[in-house]
Parts: C-alpha cells; structure tokens; sequence
C-alpha cells in the first residue's frame, strides 16, 4: 500500500494547473457554474466547473473541487449519493459567492484603472508564489528593491500592459435584476481500480486480508488518536476486511444489484442473479437464498455469497 501511494504520488509533479479560467479576450457572453457530484460506499464528493460561452466556442475549466470520506457507520448508496449531491450544491453557491465577493472587494478598494499586468521575471510577489531558498533571497535585488522599471526615472504605467478588462470579471458576477443563477447538478457513477490496486499486491488471500485490516487499522488510528488499536489482528479487524474486499467486489460486478437491494427494490429483470433469490445481509455482502435456509449448517454455509465467474479475485479465493 505504502508503495502504491508513493509510485503513484511522484506523478503529481508532472501535474500543471492553469492559473486563469477566463481569457483576457472579453468576448464572453455567457458564463455558468456547473456541479457534478458522485458517491460510494467509501467516500463521496463533488466539483465544480466554469462553463464560458464565448463568440465562437465553448471553454470548460475546473474551479474547485471537494471530497469527503464515507462515514464509519455504514449508509446506504442512496443516502451518500444525496450527500454528494447536497455537498455539490453547496460548493456552486461558495464558488458564485466567492467570485462576487472578492471582485467587489477588489472594485471598492482600487480604482480598476490602475491595475496592471507584470510579467513573472518584473514582479516581486512571484517569489512569494514559486518560493526561494534563503541564501537567494538575502542577495535578491528584486524583492528588496522592487522591480527594475520601478527605479527608472522617467517611468510610467503607460508602458505596463493592461490588466484583464474588467468586462471579464463582471461577466463572472452575471449582474442582472434575478439574483438566481442557474446551477446543474448531475449525479454521476465511477468505478474506480482502488481494487485491483489491492489485489495487485498478492495473489495470496490471507495476505491480502491482512493488508487491508493493517489500512483499516491506520485509518481507525488517525481518526482515533486517544484509542489507538495495537498488537495483532483482532478477529473482528480480519472479518471486517474480508467483508470489504467480498463488499468492494458486488459493488463493482453487481454495482445495479447492490443498488436495487440497498433501496429495497427488486433486481432487474434482465440480471442473471435473478433467479437465484438473493438478498443484502448485515455487512451488505449478496447472498443466496434458498432451501438450505431450513438446514442445521451455520449461517455462512446456508446462505453462500455471490462470486462473479472470470473475476482475479475469485481465482485468488
């Protein structure tokens, strides 16, 4: 696991976010917050994106985005999906009255005819941005002294380029008599390789059990500082992990089933797991039903789980 994250983590310094959304081109006639959210069983979120209309095209940008993790009390798909949704109403709301927020700050401060743009190598708030190490900084002329135009003697704003026209920044605001704006919120569901990502660490199945009651563990030990759980594995840590991995699995192979049984719904017609009586039990693993439910064997052995056929982590078990 340690080794995923760092593998995985050393691509972010290839990651480049642009620093503006809206051009300085003005010609931007429209301008729309839309928000997509999305929900699982282990966590839920939503972002927000900039939809500008302009003459000719259509540009789309990320604003912001935020996750949260599914609460330790198991709900059901249907209720964290309704959270993901709230959170992504509440994030376009923030973003619109943000924007608006600050450009009015902004307007009542300054005059907007004085601002004007400074490329990175003239402008001493870079360092600030880019960072610097202190041996450089202490012989940095420009932070200590301003920028070099500064210093000419027959220096004026007339030779500095203009800021972006503030034509762009009200077309962000969308001023007009309704103080509604419109806002799109769309459900959305992923599958995600969090999964295979386990699975790729062993092909032993006891290993791959304890490897996950070890993250379950870390995760209760970060939450929980005051309560830490030390020592071995505890058989309550190992069954809990099981039920993940067997949970994780229908949730990517039987993700309509689960969801039809989580509300309470009969399954689709048209599944194959139709005719085999299945139900949720109380770690909402699918199992079947049937005549062996009259039978003296143990709970685990009349009702046997579902495991999908061509599936690596079948083979595994």
């Amino acid at each position: 696991m340690v080794t995923m994250v760092v593998r995985t983590s050393i691509s972010l310094s290839e990651l480049k976010i642009p620093r503006k959304i809206l051009d300085s081109s003005g010609d931007s006639s429209e301008v729309q917050i839309h928000t997509f959210s999305d929900a699982s069983q282990k966590a839920y979120g939503a972002a927000a994106f900039l939809r500008v209309k302009h003459k000719d095209r259509v540009s789309v940008d990320l604003v912001t985005s935020k996750s949260r993790v599914a609460p330790l009390k198991r709900l059901s798909l249907p209720r964290l999906e309704l959270m993901g949704a709230l959170l992504a109403a509440r994030l376009a709301k923030e973003v619109k009255e943000i924007l608006d927020q600050k450009v009015r700050e902004i307007q009542s401060l300054t005059d907007p005819n004085s601002w004007f743009h400074c490329s990175g190598k003239d402008n001493p708030a870079d360092l600030l941005t880019r960072g610097i190490s202190v041996d450089a900084l202490t012989t940095n002329s420009k932070w200590w002294n301003g920028s070099s135009f500064l210093r000419q003697i027959d220096f004026q704003t007339k030779g500095l380029d203009e800021a972006i026209p503030e034509r762009v920044y009200l077309t962000e605001m969308r001023r007009n008599s309704n103080p509604k704006e419109d806002i799109s919120l769309t459900l959305t569901v992923t599958k995600n390789n969090f999964l295979e990502n386990i699975i790729d660490i062993s092909n032993n199945y006891v290993k791959l059990i304890r490897v996950v009651s070890f993250l379950y563990r870390f995760i209760h030990n970060c939450r929980i500082r005051i309560t830490k759980i030390k020592g071995p594995l505890t058989s309550q840590e190992v069954s809990h992990a099981e039920n993940w991995l067997i949970h994780s699995l229908h949730e990517r192979e039987f993700y309509e089933e689960m969801r039809k049984l989580l509300a309470g719904e009969p399954i689709p017609m048209k599944s194959k797991l139709t005719a085999l009586n299945v139900f949720l039990d109380e770690s909402n693993i699918i199992r079947v039903g049937g005549r062996l439910a009259n039978s003296n064997l143990n709970e685990r052995a009349k009702f046997l789980m579902i495991l999908p056929s061509r599936n690596v982590l079948t083979d595994i078990i």
